[in-house]
């Protein structure tokens, strides 16, 4: 009897200590969610490119874009889509396009997390820009994993507006951009 009293007693006394041991010491149950990417367009440097004959020109800017529902896509903007004829530069127009292909691949912490492969669009101004559906296979609808700092990875190929020929494509990259993307509420 007195064994069992005596059991009962340490048993009753250790319980608590151990019980405060194990939330205290032990891992969270529930971690804290990662801050998720607030939305806006989140782009890295200009680039000013020309075609190898120096015929065609235009400037380009890879972006992450993130929409209010979280979905990120890859943006690339291009200013001053010209090509030189006749001693004078003139712009993209209808008559005039350009043709503007893109790859790209986004990456965080030097892990892959998205790639996206045939963004094309047609250039019928000074300024376009073109818009990839989504990252990702199939291109389906992707969150980034939070906000922070990601590396965006892209190459860039322009044939137009005007001239046609091997020696007035812009074949560019690949550019290594380091792109910050703010912290929004969760």
């Amino acid at each position: 009897m007195f064994y069992k009293a005596t059991c009962a007693l340490r048993c009753a006394l250790a319980m608590p200590f151990i019980a405060v041991q194990a939330l205290t010491l032990g891992p969270s149950a529930h971690a804290e969610p990662a801050p998720q990417a607030a939305p806006g367009m989140y782009c890295g440097d200009w680039h000013h490119l020309y075609s190898k004959n120096g015929w065609v020109y235009a400037d380009i800017q890879g972006c992450v874009e993130v929409e209010g529902d979280g979905n990120a896509l890859y943006t690339l903007h291009t200013h001053n889509v010209t090509y030189y004829w006749g001693g004078a530069w003139y712009p993209a127009s209808s008559d005039n396009e350009g043709y503007a292909t893109s790859n790209a691949t986004l990456y965080k912490d030097g892990v892959k997390i998205y790639s996206y492969n045939g963004l094309e669009f047609n250039q019928y101004a000074r300024s376009s820009t073109g818009r990839a559906a989504a990252w990702g296979p199939g291109h389906g609808a992707d969150k980034l994993p939070s906000c922070g700092e990601y590396n965006l990875e892209y190459i860039y190929n322009q044939i137009g507006p005007y001239w046609k020929d091997d020696d007035s494509m812009i074949l560019a990259g690949p550019f290594n951009e380091t792109i910050a993307v703010a912290c929004g509420s969760s």
